[in-house]
Formats: C-alpha cells, structure tokens, sequence
C-alpha cells in the first residue's frame, strides 16, 4: 500500500469556553504524540491550513481551525526526529533546534553482553571525529563521573560524526569487570559495525567471555541482520532478492566495499513495506524497504 501523512482538520465548535479547553486537552495530546511520531500542527483559517508547505518529513499534518492559542499557550513544534520508544527522550539545546546528535541508549544489559542502539550521525571508526579523545584516554584513570557526563554532551552536540566507542567506553569502562570495553584490541567491546548514516542495536561485549561469545555469533552468522531502508522511487516489483559478488579488497583504505566480479557471492532478500509521497508540490515518492 502507499502511505502518505495523515492530514486532520479538527473544529472546536464556536469558540468559546469550552472549545478552549478542548483544545488545551488536544495540545496537550499532540504534544505527547510528537515524541513518537513527527506530527506537525497548524492553527486558523482553512487556507493556511492548505497553503502549508512542511520542511520536515510529517507522519501526522493537524489543523485546528477557527482557533489560535491564548498567550501562553503555544503549538507544539516538530522535534528533529522522533525518538525510539524505548530510549530516554531526545537531547536537545536549550531553544530546540534540530541538528543535534541523538544520543545511544542501552537496550539489554545483562553484565557481560550489551545490547547499544546506535542512533545515525554516530561511527564505528576511531580514527576520524572524537577517536583522538579515545587513543588518548587512560583506561586505568578514567575521568569523574562529570567530566564524562559533559564528554557526552559535548559529543551530542558537535557538528562532525561521533565515535560509538567513546561513548561505549565513558558508559561502561568504570565497571571493574568491562574488561572487553577498556581493552583496544578488542575493539572496546564492539562486536560489529554500522555505517554512521545506519541507525539500530548493536552488541558490545563488557566482559572477556561475553566479547568473544557475541564476536561468534556474529563470525558463525547466528545473529540475524535485518534492516530497513527508506529510498527513493517506487519498486515495480513488492519482493526480490539482489545477488551480487562483494569485493572487500580495498576496505582497510577506503572504509568501503564494491560489486565487482572479484567478490564473494552474496545476497539479500527485500520486501517493499510501505511506500511514502511527500506533501510538497513534487510528491516526491519514496519506498520503505525491508532487507
């Protein structure tokens, strides 16, 4: 099926009172659902309502017509993204700007594996970005637990990708048993990769046993990768599977892999989930694919 954003137009009677309070009650509603949903909120005439052109991607357009806020009553204001429903909600700046770096949240914790959700804008490469500040942090000392807290805050906010490892190793390394997290060559108990646009869980390993038994299961392939991607245009065809050889010789340089004939033989099976038509004047349409 196509999805397009869900457009409301919702009436509050004459004006009066009650419409007031009703519609304190429905901002109040919309403010929670924003966190969840980018959900964009209008209010006046119909032919503002219908004039409106949306920056921002909306899952949810509302208008509340013939009603404007009653000082200090504001709108609610589209948040940068929306968060995952099981992290702490979104880091922002004092005025709510959009840009600012989601931070990771611990999905699964059990002392010796971690599950981390990696939100995009965050690298799994040490060299570049903040992996200076991780080479040259003593594991033996590490800073209070202030200094770590503004470390955090800082790399949320700074304008270049930053390093998941940083954060692994400020999150977990002053656990006397994450052996796994303070050690480089263990890649600081990362077990895997993602690129910095992906976002999704990733396995870190805190203890020695927990690194190599999550590093196995990803080795053996008993850890199953699914992911969803939002692309441009429409697919004529709902399912496939895309085969192709994927060379990896030039990885270590170029942080990249190729399709080349030179690769190994490898697969991958998508489904189109949805589709999605943006709100502007060029219905720009995109395809929500799951592989």
């Amino acid at each position: 099926q196509r999805f397009t954003p869900l457009r409301l137009r919702l009436g509050l009677g004459d004006g009066g009172a009650e419409a007031q309070i009703d519609a304190r009650e429905l901002v109040d509603a919309l403010q929670d659902l924003r966190e969840t949903s980018h959900v964009h909120v209008t209010s006046g005439s119909d032919a503002k309502f219908k004039s409106s052109s949306f920056t921002s991607k909306s899952n949810c357009a509302v208008h509340i017509c013939g009603w404007e806020p009653m000082p200090p009553m504001k709108l609610p204001t589209i948040l940068p993204h929306a968060r995952p429903f099981f992290s702490e909600p979104l880091q922002t700046t004092e005025s709510g700007s959009a840009g600012v770096r989601q931070l990771p949240c611990v999905l699964f914790d059990d002392g010796g594996v971690a599950i981390v959700y990696k939100p995009a804008g965050w690298t799994c490469s040490g060299e570049r970005g903040d992996g200076s500040i991780l080479s040259h942090m003593n594991m033996a000392r590490l800073p209070p637990e202030a200094v770590r807290k503004k470390m955090v805050h800082d790399m949320a906010r700074k304008s270049e990708h930053a390093c998941i490892k940083t954060w692994i190793v400020l999150a977990f390394a002053c656990d006397k048993d994450a052996v796994a997290v303070r050690d480089p060559e263990a890649n600081h108990g990362l077990c895997h990769r993602l690129d910095v646009g992906t976002s999704g869980p990733m396995l870190v390993g805190r203890t020695s046993e927990g690194y190599e038994h999550a590093k196995s299961q990803i080795r053996d392939r008993d850890a199953v990768k699914d992911y969803l991607a939002l692309v441009h245009g429409r697919f004529e065809q709902q399912r496939g599977t895309c085969r192709a050889p994927i060379d990896r010789s030039n990885y270590e340089a170029e942080r990249r892999v190729r399709v080349h004939a030179s690769g190994q033989p490898s697969s991958t099976i998508w489904e189109v989930v949805a589709e999605y038509e943006s709100t502007d004047a060029h219905r720009t349409p995109y395809s929500l694919v799951h592989c």
